[in-house]
């Protein structure tokens, strides 16, 4: 049985908002502002604005460029299926593990522990305790979700929709208030600023969690086979969804500079350190809500933070099991992650795979260092999905494409060297996590040759024009 393209223009367009607004314009914001103070430089309001400018901005390169390979190959998991077919087989099942085994799972598994300290939190705790009670939440919500995209795409799309525009309405609503708001004057307290550091030095700092924020803007091209009119729809989703995220974005981001100033932001970070889910009344959309608007505004942002990570867990819950659905039909995974629900058109035994693996990953707390050991991986994928459109221009030169990337080749070619360049400075950074997680990824080969089933690979037939 084939999937169905039930998700319309809005769920497709929310899959790409919904995984893009999830905690990291909520708990990022800050650790922007510091790593300039950390650096000497005062964190000034154009500043800090202008590290979101420039994430946004090759986010939508990346949008503009995965548009045209989303088009041509309107099919299940997305990057694992252009790097296949630009690169061989070998190279798309690495991107295809590493990205649904630990990207996905390890995501889901984070998120859902985040919503578990999140509701410890509303109240003052009353609702829910630490401990196993956190955990049990965590556990519920992943079972939860997986029902749900489990009994079909539309009502997972539904989900979709309906959580992402609450998220984008509580962000807007903080924005809106702030036009009206008197700047605090009363910062706290950052370390002195002396402007000793190196600008540069603290904008790439800066700019490794605002593209975390920014992550998940190709993820429609995941289920694209699922989206209706895809020749129209993913396109909208990946370039519509994505500038729509940056304008949401840039109005949050001057709300927080607006009310708190950029020592005021960064010295969130200096005070709290590492900010976590749980202290989310302390965290930059917190804090602006109650000098704005008091409990009651606080209180509200809570609830939108909550909504948001849950909309986001359910957004990877929904797209991650593609990807090992696509690799099962390609011959090269086991053959029994290509079935299909008779009645609701969902790959559903891939979903409880990807569901068991979260569970596994949020029990036993793993799911923390698996993401940070692969986080550069992200990067060099992407960056390599860009490679994909030039080498398939010359490889498939006739292969149909309804939307070709505008200004081709510089669009792609900016994409794939700032991608690289990021990369290589997260991995100049962090050099052990690089090495580690590099053999974490190429872990996945034994598993392609265990796994792969010689004489069943499918014959993609790509439409020429």
């Amino acid at each position: 049985m084939d999937l169905r393209r039930d998700l319309g223009p809005v769920a497709a367009t929310s899959v790409v908002v919904g995984s893009m607004i999830g905690s990291g314009i909520f708990f990022g914001p800050q650790i922007v502002a510091w790593q300039f103070t950390s650096n000497g430089i005062d964190p000034t309001a154009p500043l800090v604005l202008s590290v979101w400018a420039v994430a946004g901005f090759l986010s939508l390169l990346g949008a503009l460029t995965f548009a045209e390979l989303a088009v041509a190959m309107p099919e299940s998991g997305g990057q694992y299926a252009y790097i296949r077919e630009a690169f061989g087989a070998k190279l798309g099942f690495l991107q295809g593990w590493s990205s649904f085994f630990i990207g996905k799972a390890g995501s889901v598994a984070a998120l859902a522990v985040a919503f578990g300290n999140l509701l410890s939190e509303v109240e003052g705790g009353q609702w829910v305790g630490t401990g196993l009670d956190v955990t049990f939440v965590a556990v519920g919500l992943i079972t939860g979700l997986t029902l749900v995209n489990y009994v079909g795409v539309k009502f997972g799309g539904w989900v979709q929709s309906s959580t992402t525009v609450l998220k984008v309405l509580a962000l807007v609503l903080l924005a809106g208030v702030a036009v009206f708001a008197e700047p605090s004057g009363d910062p706290i307290a950052t370390a002195p600023i002396d402007g000793s550091g190196s600008l540069l030095a603290a904008f790439g700092l800066a700019l490794v969690p605002a593209l975390w924020a920014y992550d998940g803007w190709y993820n429609s091209t995941q289920v694209a086979e699922e989206i209706e009119n895809p020749d129209r729809n993913l396109p909208l989703s990946l370039i519509g969804g994505t500038v729509l995220v940056i304008v949401v974005y840039a109005a949050t981001n001057w709300a927080y500079l607006h009310v708190l100033g950029g020592q005021g932001l960064a010295g969130i970070q200096e005070a709290l350190g590492d900010v976590g889910a749980a202290q989310a009344a302390q965290s930059p959309a917190g804090l602006t809500a109650q000098l704005l608007g008091g409990d009651g505004l606080s209180t509200f942002i809570l609830a939108g933070v909550l909504i948001s990570v849950f909309g986001t867990c359910n957004a990877v819950i929904l797209t991650g099991p593609r990807i090992p659905f696509a690799m099962a039909r390609d011959g090269v995974f086991f053959e029994s992650l290509t079935g299909v629900h008779d009645d609701f058109a969902t790959p559903h035994v891939a979903l409880l795979v990807q569901g068991a693996w979260s569970l596994v990953l949020a029990l036993t707390g793993t799911f923390e260092q698996l993401i940070t050991l692969v986080v550069f991986s992200i990067w060099l994928w992407v960056g390599l999905g860009g490679l994909a459109v030039i080498v398939l221009r010359r490889k498939r030169p006739d292969m149909r494409r309804p939307y070709e990337v505008p200004l081709y080749p510089w669009i792609p070619l900016a994409f794939i060297a700032l991608a690289g360049i990021f990369a290589a400075n997260l991995i100049l950074e962090s050099p052990v996590e690089s090495i580690v997680g590099t053999a974490i990824i190429l872990a996945g080969l034994p598993m392609y040759f265990l796994a792969r089933r010689p004489g069943a690979e499918r014959d993609v037939e790509l439409e020429e024009m």
